[in-house]
């Protein structure tokens, strides 16, 4: 065997340093062989950047290529030993989860796990068995088992960890058995099983060069101390760091750290948060020379969660960016739709089918036929009326909802194969890609232009395959909620391609970053935790014994990723970005790997990132777009003189003349079908409907309390088992109680109040006919339902009530009026009698509310104090109201009213960063 180092230096990215090691070297006669070779890189993005550099040099110098062969260290070992198939991923978690499930049966699970899950709860036995899993794959990764655990902690005096690991250790065997009972393989294990009975096959001609791999597992460095040829280990480093590698040319991690170069401070630039850091990158960007074209720029972002608003702030600018990954799966259409069905199929959920019902793929495919627009106003329809916990009922409402109706029989055909209780796994895999096929089978998709698509769908069946494979394969049993959520989990981490730009800024993970070509570098979010990585969470195995075994420990992470700084500070025009602050606000702390160099300059860079320094972005990156994406809004107004006025919407003018607009003329109204509880709107309604019911009964004439809140208890019952039942949710069930106990001190205001002579003469009292407001005005007219009118006998005085069932008691004038000089805000009471004067005619009239308020001490009637000069008032404001609704006059929104309580917020603009204009547009004359 032929083994050595060769130092390639650092001044220049690791693929064009092999490139023009690998020419040099077999270029002979214009012929460059290659195709003895094995190259074996750290990463999947080098193997792909060799190749391109190759073939580029070899046309760029006219030779002839032969080419070699390419592998990440990963893929190198199973290139050199006879191996059986390795067992699917869905095979080896549901092992696991049996051989879990067994031991606990058997009570071997006591110092593993002292308080186990149900044995039904197959959720938790399955995250469970992934754990031990991700136990078993680490150690077994580095050429050990779980026993050299259990002997360390047993030499530590751990004993009750020595059991625990004892445990684990049995569990594994069991595992090992149970696949080698199936022949199928364990890859971990099968490396390990190789090595130990050298079973190595390696052709004697081949050399094996080994570039830049410079963290490897002991297995890894076992396969190739044993390879036995001609192994030539590439170091990406100058030959006076020779003492910093090992003889494979792996890192030796305690030399990583005193000894890393220093960084200049003015490398460094400080943000005080994500947002200012995108800003910082920018400003770097903005500085660059104008030759510097966009695909020799490289952000790295080692945050993942920062990686979409950096791409934001790129496109604001008009920058394009590549992303490392593409979006999850579960995030695409199909993804979505697929995670619809398993979220709605077991409990039959009201929001499950009211996902489903919106979603792009089933409107366009499933509900063909259907008026789409007309099915969702039919849901949220019923969704207010009966605030439905489930879909129970929904198909017996085809009178009502005719298309809600339809479209839910649609569902149900559509859904119905998968819905039925199959004991196979593969009926549910053969029925799902039924239900898949019957959305999607019908479509073209073109692989330049449905790359996400057709991605999405071979990696759902892939996957559905081999997890209904094995679960029949070892004979376990699940329903349909269980296989989905399995299958869920499964592609949860699964992300799509998305199209390459090659003009375009790419955007890189950390690791991976190294190997790119790009000579313009950004790194982001260099700071403890981050860059580098630390790990002191592991449940199992403390960072002490990773490193006393030879395990993956903080040390080896530092190391690694101080090499990787140290190759891009040598290769690279580099910028490095340090936050002060996270996404969720939590305080970062400055990576160690910036505190190098004069004590001097370690001293400045810690004073300014612990005090009030921060990088000012100065320049701003070329072809900035409009701040705003919004168009402007346009609102034609149209012609309109109704004949009457509702008297409730001379408030909405007065407040904003372009609401009014839209709600009462344009009949714009939101609605939603995601609230569990009854609106302020429907909670009045419950409460207007009984006590409407109340004052046109026999019992409205009762001074009995007891009798009185027995009456309206009966009705309010009554109601919400008509209108909600028990299909509904728990908090409308809550909220009837809340109205209950309005009732009942209602019922003792109630009796009062008769008692002192008052009687109920109407209740929801409607006019026959509109009513002018000032014989001089004939064309101001109002109508409207006046909630409650009583009357006096002794005193011939009418009160005209309006039932207030808001949390907090109010007072008329409160309601009506401004605090800022009075000005009128509602004219509702002061309308009411008008509306009512054909009852009152020339008596006496009072005008008030009657609180049903949450605060039961405040319940009970409040009478307004307006004099005949006041009510003479809001009698001009109203005509001037009507006078302005008749002749079209809609000014711009109102910007004073709270965005909680405004309806049109969204609409307008008043919940968004950047607020389209609104322009309306005034009737022609």
């Amino acid at each position: 065997m032929t083994t050595a180092r060769h130092f390639l230096g650092w001044n220049a990215p690791p693929v064009n340093l092999l490139t023009t090691w690998l020419v040099e070297r077999y270029e002979q006669n214009s012929l460059l062989d290659l195709s003895h070779l094995t190259i074996v890189l750290p990463s999947g993005n080098g193997v792909r950047l060799l190749q391109q550099q190759i073939v580029l040099a070899a046309a760029q110098q006219q030779l002839a290529l032969l080419p070699p062969d390419i592998t990440t260290i990963g893929g190198l070992p199973e290139r050199l030993y006879p191996h059986k198939t390795p067992a699917t991923a869905p095979f080896q978690q549901l092992a696991w989860r049996k051989v879990l499930i067994e031991a606990n049966q058997q009570g071997n699970l006591d110092h593993f796990l002292n308080n186990p899950p149900p044995p039904s709860n197959v959720s938790a036995w399955q995250q469970l068995a992934n754990l031990v899993a991700s136990i078993h794959h680490e150690i077994s990764g580095e050429g050990l088992r779980c026993s050299a655990l259990a002997e360390y902690c047993q030499q530590q005096e751990f004993s009750y960890e020595s059991i625990r690991w004892q445990q684990i250790e049995q569990l594994q065997q069991s595992y090992l058995q149970l696949l080698d009972q199936y022949q199928v393989w364990d890859l971990q294990t099968a490396r390990l099983y190789a090595l130990e009975h050298e079973e190595l096959n390696v052709a004697d001609d081949r050399t094996y060069i080994v570039a830049g791999c410079s963290d490897m597992s002991m297995v890894m460095r076992r396969f190739l101390t044993a390879i036995g040829t001609d192994t030539q280990f590439v170091v990406f480093a100058p030959e006076d760091k020779s003492t910093y590698f090992d003889e494979v040319g792996a890192l030796i991690a305690s030399k990583w750290d005193a000894g890393l170069p220093a960084i200049t401070i003015d490398q460094i630039k400080l943000a005080s948060d994500p947002v200012h850091q995108s800003e910082l990158a920018l400003d770097t960007i903005a500085r660059y020379a104008p030759d510097v074209a966009s695909n020799d720029i490289m952000l790295i972002v080692p945050d993942v969660a920062e990686q979409p608003g950096l791409a934001r702030h790129l496109r604001r600018t008009g920058l394009q960016s590549n992303v490392p990954t593409g979006p999850r799966l579960t995030e695409t259409s199909i993804g979505v739709l697929l995670q619809l069905i398993r979220e709605y199929l077991p409990d039959r959920s009201y929001a499950g089918l009211s996902s489903l019902l919106r979603h792009p793929d089933i409107s366009e495919q499933i509900l063909d036929g259907l008026d789409v627009t007309q099915v969702i106003a039919e849901l949220t329809a019923y969704h207010e009326e009966k605030l439905p916990r489930d879909d129970t009922g929904i198909e017996f409402r085809s009178k009502r909802y005719p298309e809600l109706a339809a479209a839910f029989t649609k569902i149900w055909t559509w859904l119905e194969p998968l819905d039925r209780q199959h004991p196979a796994a593969a009926s549910i895999h053969q029925n799902l890609l039924t239900l898949l096929h019957t959305v999607y089978g019908g479509k073209t998709y073109h692989r330049d232009t449905h790359l996400a698509e057709i991605n999405t769908l071979t990696k759902i069946t892939r996957s559905s395959d081999e997890l209904a494979s094995a679960y029949d394969q070892l004979g376990t049993r699940c329903s349909v909620e269980d296989y989905l959520a399995h299958l869920s989990s499964l592609l949860i981490s699964e992300t799509v391609p998305v199209p390459h730009s090659n003009d375009a800024i790419d955007l890189s993970g950390w690791l991976d970053a190294p190997w790119s070509q790009q000579g313009n570098v950004i790194l982001t979010s260099v700071n403890e935790g981050i860059i580098p990585t630390v790990s002191n969470t592991d449940l199992f195995i403390s960072d002490e014994t990773r490193m006393a075994l030879g395990l993956l420990n903080n040390q080896r992470r530092l190391a690694r990723d101080a090499y990787a700084l140290t190759l891009l500070q040598n290769s690279r025009d580099l910028t490095l970005i340090s936050k002060k602050q996270n996404l969720q606000g939590d305080p970062q702390v400055l990576s160690r790997l910036l505190l190098h160099g004069p004590v001097k300059q370690q001293a400045e860079l810690i004073h300014r990132f612990s005090g009030e320094h921060k990088t000012i972005a100065e320049h701003q990156a070329s072809a900035p777009q409009p701040s705003s994406g919004f168009t402007p809004i346009s609102l034609p107004i149209a012609a309109h003189q109704p004949e009457s006025i509702s008297v409730t919407s001379l408030k909405s003018y007065l407040e904003c003349p372009v609401r009014y607009y839209l709600r009462f003329v344009l009949q714009l109204t939101p609605v939603n079908d995601y609230s569990h509880e009854l609106t302020p709107l429907a909670f009045g309604n419950m409460v207007h409907h009984v006590l409407s019911q109340f004052g046109k009964s026999e019992v409205r004439d009762s001074i009995d309390e007891a009798e009185i809140s027995i009456f309206l208890r009966d009705k309010a019952v009554r109601y919400y088992r008509d209108t909600y039942g028990k299909s509904s949710y728990a908090t409308v069930r809550l909220q009837l109680e809340q109205i209950l106990h309005r009732l009942d001190a209602f019922a003792a205001w109630q009796a009062k109040w008769r008692g002192q002579g008052w009687q109920i003469v109407e209740a929801e009292y409607n006019a026959d006919t509109p009513v002018v407001i000032d014989p001089s005005h004939p064309n101001c007219k109002i109508h409207g339902r006046v909630d409650r009118i009583d009357h006096n006998p002794a005193t011939s005085t009418y009160t005209i009530f309006d039932y207030k069932t808001s949390e907090l008691a109010s007072t008329p004038e409160k309601a009506h009026q401004s605090n800022r000089g009075g000005t009128w805000k509602d004219l509702q009471l002061p309308m009411y009698r008008h509306l009512c004067k054909a009852i009152t005619k020339d008596s006496a009239v009072q005008l008030g509310y009657i609180n049903l308020c949450s605060d039961l001490s405040e319940l009970g009637s409040r009478i307004a104090r307006w004099d005949e000069e006041a009510l003479q008032e809001a009698d001009s404001v109203a005509i001037e109201v009507i006078t302005s609704i008749r002749e079209g006059v809609v000014n711009q929104p109102g910007t004073d009213i709270r965005i909680e309580y405004d309806t049109y917020a969204d609409l307008l603009g008043a919940t968004t960063f950047d607020a389209p204009e609104i322009h309306v547009e005034e009737p022609r004359a």
